[in-house]
């Protein structure tokens, strides 16, 4: 039998968010990770915003950060994240999604050493507020890329603003 194979955090995630006639603008898009966890729950990871072109840009260290913030809450029961399969979906935030991480970060504000990425819950929340992911229409079938991460090598994506 086959040994199973784990997700593996890329050295660098680079997603390129391509504008659209209705979405023209893509600075400040929102990006999340969801990990699928073999036991449990799945991670989901982020914020990760795009930079003045458009680009998402995440060192493994940025990754693994954010996983040991969420796995710090243990909200969720969560696992490593290394024990996870090594399939990934990585998707924009829309409204309700910022809307209820908004109020989430009211409520606890950041984690271990989420202020090395966004400062303080203060600016994360404006970063949210302020972000054109919050004009992307409540699809039930968003646009989304799925990979699996099996090995460290950097991973690039793009991924339209619909």
């Amino acid at each position: 039998m086959a040994e199973a194979r784990s997700l593996v955090v890329p050295s660098r995630l680079t997603v390129e968010v391509e504008p659209s006639a209705a979405h023209p603008v893509v600075a400040g898009a929102v990006l999340s990770i969801r990990c699928f966890a073999r036991e449990r729950n799945d991670y989901r990871l982020g914020p990760l915003f795009a930079d003045a072109s458009g680009v998402v840009s995440a060192s493994d260290a940025q990754i693994g950060l954010l996983a040991e913030a969420q796995l710090e809450t243990d909200l969720m029961g969560l696992k490593p994240i290394t024990s996870a399969f090594p399939l990934v979906e990585l998707r924009l935030l829309r409204r309700a999604d910022i809307e209820r991480a908004v109020e989430g970060r009211r409520i606890w504000g950041l984690v271990g050493d989420e202020s090395t990425l966004y400062g303080s819950a203060e600016s994360l929340i404006q970063r949210y507020e302020q972000s054109p992911s919050l004009g992307l229409s409540e699809n039930p079938f968003p646009p989304r890329v799925r990979d699996e991460w099996l090995d460290a090598s950097p991973k690039r994506y793009r991924l339209p603003m619909l």
